[in-house]
């Protein structure tokens, strides 16, 4: 569930390779791997996961929140199911659609409280 909600809250780190955020700097804001003269930059410090618990939405590399690659692929699944309103008569289908769903409206009521309290990503 959490990986779900990790796709949807925090785009910018959600497929973002954690071997690569330990090697080059990263906007932590956009997401956006910085660059000098067109080349990435090489991280001179530890990356956000290492500075602290909370510091990187995705966790680190050992505990991490992302999805793994079956969830992504079950994930990906109940999107098209979703969108061409056809989903299997399968029982693992239906518990998979089940979680996501609920992982789905967190992450609706998430984003409505930071609007309604005008509260940035955090």
């Amino acid at each position: 569930m959490s990986g779900v909600q990790l796709y949807h809250l925090h785009p910018e780190v959600a497929h973002r390779d954690c071997g690569d955020c330990q090697r080059w700097q990263y906007n932590h804001e956009t997401g956006e791997l910085e660059l000098w003269r067109g080349q990435p930059i090489e991280r001179c410090g530890p990356p956000p996961c290492r500075l602290g618990a909370g510091q990187c939405a995705k966790g680190t590399p050992e505990d991490s929140k992302a999805l793994t690659s079956q969830n992504l692929q079950a994930y990906q699944h109940y999107m098209e199911c979703k969108a061409t309103f056809s989903f299997p008569d399968d029982p693992i289908v239906r518990r998979n659609a089940g979680i996501i769903k609920m992982a789905e409206e967190i992450v609706e009521r998430v984003v409505l409280a930071r609007t309604i309290l005008g509260v940035r990503k955090t």
